[in-house]
């Protein structure tokens, strides 16, 4: 009831989004009024994170959407709306202020052994960011994402690496490639991959043969799928979220704030779809355009 008001598309204006923030805000302070209180600030390290970002799609009453402006797309996606998430840090050797040093949440497990002095028995996937929280950095050749799933926000099946400010998302399905300059692009709104092939087979292998170190799972097909099944009444709907987008811009914009192909941008972009008919006829094609 604080936060009453009318939820805007686009914006964070939902009541419910907001006393969410609050509460977990004030958990988060009873949590370090509690070390102080029993003296154990200057031996603790707090640290706040998430496993993805922010839900940037509708899924329920109670779950609202959210915006994750500048970044692209949220939960489910491999863009960096869906993988780029807060990192806040507190405790001994921890020098305040922010670091532009990309890391991921497989640093958490090696960062934690070593601010207990503990040695692990295998070698951990992930890095110790002691040196990154006492203000320098990490060795690292690059960051690597697997993702095997149909997400339930709308994402589809792949991998993505991110070597400097380059990354490479690579789509399990088709093989679709999209390279972006994270530094000149946030939003991951220019596609490169057509500019730069030689950087695109570069971040490929790279991220092949991370796969293969790691032995990671891949899919396999499904054999009782049916893509876009025709209805009872003999109609097929060819829903933009179950488009194959080709070429460099045009992509599919997931809800609250879309629901469409968008960034059509090139005459050479085009989307195709697979369907199956079960009845056979004449039909009418209906288009439903912007």
């Amino acid at each position: 009831a604080k936060y009453q008001g009318t939820p805007t598309g686009g914006k964070q204006s939902s009541p419910v989004y907001a006393a969410m923030v609050e509460s977990a805000d004030a958990a988060v302070g009873r949590v370090l009024a509690a070390l102080d209180e029993h003296k154990l600030t200057e031996k603790t390290l707090v640290i706040f994170t998430s496993d993805n970002g922010g839900l940037a799609t509708i899924e329920g009453p109670n779950t609202p959407a959210t915006s994750n402006a500048p970044y692209r797309e949220g939960k489910g996606y491999l863009y960096d709306g869906g993988v780029r998430v807060p990192l806040v840090v507190r405790g001994p050797g921890v020098k305040p202020g922010t670091t532009g040093v990309p890391v991921t949440s497989q640093d958490v497990f090696p960062t934690v052994l070593a601010a207990c002095g503990v040695t692990a028995d295998v070698r951990p996937d992930g890095v110790n960011l002691g040196p990154v929280l006492a203000g320098g950095t990490v060795d690292r050749d690059a960051l690597f994402w697997h993702y095997p799933h149909y997400s339930n926000q709308g994402g589809k099946p792949g991998g993505a690496v991110r070597a400097g400010t380059m990354k490479l998302i690579e789509f399990a399905e088709t093989g679709r490639r999209e390279l972006f300059d994270l530094k000149a692009d946030p939003s991951e709104s220019r596609n490169l991959a057509a500019d730069k092939p030689d950087v695109v087979a570069a971040l490929a292998k790279k991220l092949a043969d991370w796969r293969a170190a790691v032995g990671a799972q891949g899919m396999t097909p499904n054999p009782d799928y049916k893509p876009n099944p025709q209805a009872a009444d003999g109609t097929v709907t060819l829903h933009a979220k179950t488009a194959d987008v080709h070429g460099v811009m045009l992509r599919y914009e997931p809800l609250p704030h879309k629901n469409t192909l968008g960034f059509w941008t090139k005459a050479d972009d085009y989307a195709t779809w697979e369907f199956e008919l079960t009845t056979p006829g004449t039909f009418t094609v209906e288009v439903l355009q912007g």
